[in-house]
């Protein structure tokens, strides 16, 4: 009598097209997943850039004040291709303030070799203005007349200080001091006519209102 019991062979059992789909679908929802966080990730990081850009601008607007007892005269809701230019000039050391005939002028600034910008350059992102928009050249050429700082979404910091160039008058604005702001990821933002007539910041309820609003930075207020 044979003691041995052969062995049955059993044929691998393959997955099933349900399986399959359960399977495919944890993969599709695991990979929607990672892509939020870093989605979430990436904007957090670009927000923290902006204000951390924002915060040497201040910075360097302060230095401004203390040369030239004032801050850069400038709005960028007035002009919004000659301004931002103006505005890096101003902070790059290549532009100051002077008084004549009891008007605020600005002029060309003569820099020794070893005299250093108001901010640092190296920092925070250049882009050249173009009235198609802004290009980032590959090679910065830091003496380019069209140059202006860029957020992290390709747009120019907004800049807007009383825009008055007569001496002691300070016009409808009220404010003292500036406003400074990144439009955001979306690039967009409402006009709230009295931050660029009057520098006073409406209420962050009322300004957040608007959808083009939401994502909006304003130095000073989201920091």
């Amino acid at each position: 009598m044979n003691m041995f019991t052969p062995l049955i062979s059993r044929k691998k059992r393959a997955f099933t097209l349900v399986e399959m789909l359960i399977v495919i679908g944890i993969i599709a929802f695991l990979a929607a997943i990672t892509t939020k966080i870093a989605d979430s990730i990436t904007k957090s990081q670009a927000r923290a850039k902006a204000l951390a850009d924002m915060s040497a601008i201040s910075v360097a607007l302060e230095q401004f004040k203390g040369m030239y007892n004032d801050y850069p005269r400038l709005n960028f809701h007035s002009d919004k291709l000659r301004a931002p230019r103006d505005f890096y000039s101003c902070l790059a050391g290549k532009t100051s303030m002077k008084v004549q005939n009891n008007q605020i002028v600005f002029v060309d600034v003569d820099r020794a070799k070893d005299d250093k910008p108001l901010v640092d350059i190296t920092s925070i992102a250049l882009g050249e203005l173009t009235t198609d928009g802004v290009n980032i050249p590959e090679k910065v050429k830091y003496d380019n007349e069209n140059l202006c700082f860029i957020d992290p979404w390709e747009n120019p910091y907004m800049y807007y200080y009383n825009p008055s160039l007569t001496v002691g008058s300070f016009g409808s604005w009220e404010s003292s001091t500036y406003i400074l702001m990144s439009n955001g990821a979306d690039g967009k933002g409402a006009n709230v006519r009295s931050m660029f007539t009057n520098g006073i910041m409406p209420s962050d309820e009322d300004y957040r209102n608007s959808a083009d609003n939401r994502d909006n930075i304003v130095y000073g207020f989201d920091n």
